[in-house]
């Protein structure tokens, strides 16, 4: 479970696990956190490998491994050069960035109303903050499509990311 979000009450559920701040966000994390030589702080949700015909090399095959040497020879680029079912998140002074796999496999779901937001992989996390109400728009496509499209979801102000590169 992770969660991201700049919500002062949401600091205030979780101080059992390891907290990071980071400007006027509060990240949460429960699993895979680490950081590399120029103080970005990462993390990570699946299973990360190099792409065929990557000239990496990488001493260890675990995720971190893999991500914190395709970034450093590819900086922004490293998503390119990398696949697998996951989702990565990148925290520096100035942004969060937050990357999917190619087929968006492993989802991660945002709410925001305002100024206000929460981004979570669980969306359970997220009904645990604010009150959820659900779309009838949302609930409209889905009565037609059986399925939800553009990233939709039953809730209002809740979206889920879509297949990256």
């Amino acid at each position: 479970m992770w969660l991201i979000s700049n919500i002062e009450q949401v600091k205030k559920v979780y101080p059992e696990i390891s907290l990071f701040e980071s400007n006027e966000n509060f990240i949460v994390f429960d699993e895979n956190f680490f950081s590399d030589e120029a103080n970005n702080h990462w993390f990570v949700n699946g299973f990360v490998s190099l792409r065929k015909g990557n000239d990496i090399p990488v001493k260890e095959t675990s995720s971190k491994e893999i991500i914190l040497s395709c970034h450093g020879k590819y900086k922004d680029a490293f998503i390119e050069k990398i696949k697998g079912n996951f989702i990565i998140g990148q925290i520096d002074a100035a942004m969060i960035r937050l990357y999917s796999d190619r087929f968006g496999l492993n989802k991660f779901f945002c709410w925001s109303e305002g100024n206000s937001f929460i981004i979570s992989d669980s969306i359970h996390e997220i009904a645990r903050h604010v009150k959820l109400a659900i779309s009838v728009e949302a609930m409209g496509v889905y009565a037609l499509l059986y399925h939800f499209t553009g990233g939709t979801t039953p809730f209002k102000n809740v979206k889920h990311n879509l297949p990256g590169l």
